[in-house]
């Protein structure tokens, strides 16, 4: 499972309420949106989750439908993680966007460095949740992560650089990234 993708095993409609049921709810709650795909209509789309049991590793949200009885599926449902926003990344940058180009890149920046960032936590040991950053520093750090990523646009491997500047040294913010987020220098063999 890819963390924050939480794959779906049962699916089912009844009065106008869908009950799915997933391999793990960690981290779920009332409130979240959660993007549910490979299930087909009426199941997928972006939904408000209603309600999460972690006894039954099932969650709930209202769709108005004809009945379907429970069923083993293989879809996914995605939760996208909401620590830094788009504002945060421009406040670190000093820039405001120029066109809606800007802006759609910078949300999908914002969307991955995220989702980056929660992962990586989650592969070194931290129990986050989706919807709260953990603390300033982890803050700080998914700001500058998402920030990287948006100003890799049009570049290949690092910052863009222009031929009537100076050339300078490539900036390599990943140490200090990694170490705002908590992540130990990786375990070699």
């Amino acid at each position: 499972m890819s963390v924050p993708t939480f794959n779906i095993t049962t699916a089912s409609l009844v009065s106008d309420v869908v009950t799915l049921t997933l391999t793990s709810v960690s981290g779920l709650k009332a409130g979240l949106q959660a993007t549910v795909s490979g299930l087909g209509h009426p199941y997928d789309g972006t939904h408000t989750i209603a309600s999460v049991s972690s006894s039954a590793s099932t969650i709930t949200y209202a769709q108005n439908h004809v009945n379907i009885a429970s069923a083993t599926v293989d879809g996914e449902a995605y939760v996208p993680v909401s620590w830094v926003t788009g504002d945060d990344v421009y406040g670190f940058l000093g820039l405001l966007p120029s066109e809606a180009l800007d802006e759609a890149w910078l949300d999908l920046s914002v969307s991955a460095g995220n989702d980056w960032c929660f992962e990586r936590r989650q592969e070194a040991g931290y129990s986050d949740l989706i919807e709260a950053v953990p603390s300033q520093r982890v803050k700080l750090g998914t700001v500058m992560k998402c920030a990287e990523m948006y100003r890799m646009r049009g570049s290949f491997g690092s910052y863009q650089q222009y031929t009537d500047l100076e050339v300078t040294s490539p900036i390599n913010s990943n140490v200090e990234i990694m170490r705002m987020l908590g992540i130990n220098r990786p375990a070699i063999a």
